[in-house]
């Protein structure tokens, strides 16, 4: 599944960025075997299946989760600048949570 349009300051894609770091099906399985219990590991899961980055993932809260469909929508993503969160509206993305992020 390609993403839509991200929620970005400068308004550029994860597509667009050659340093992003994408994971091999093995290398993800063994990173989401390893963090085990952690206390941050459901954020971790997500972020792998979906391809979510931390802020989207900080900005979900339960009404943008729609089990039954198996949708999330990202409607808000916090950035923490000089110390202090930073809620921002995104455009309303709908994104299958079972598709992971190519």
């Amino acid at each position: 599944m390609q993403r839509s349009a991200m929620c970005t300051p400068s308004g550029t894609s994860s597509s667009d960025n050659p340093n992003a770091t994408r994971y091999r099906s093995l290398q993800a399985f063994q990173f989401l075997a390893s963090v085990g219990e952690e206390r941050l590991a459901p954020a971790y899961v997500l972020a792998t299946h979906t391809g979510m980055r931390r802020g989207e993932i900080a900005g979900l809260r339960w009404a943008d989760i729609d089990l039954a469909a198996k949708l999330i929508h990202i409607r808000q993503a916090v950035t923490v600048i000089a110390y202090a969160p930073e809620h921002r509206r995104c455009e309303d993305e709908q994104r299958p949570a079972h598709d992971r992020h190519q």
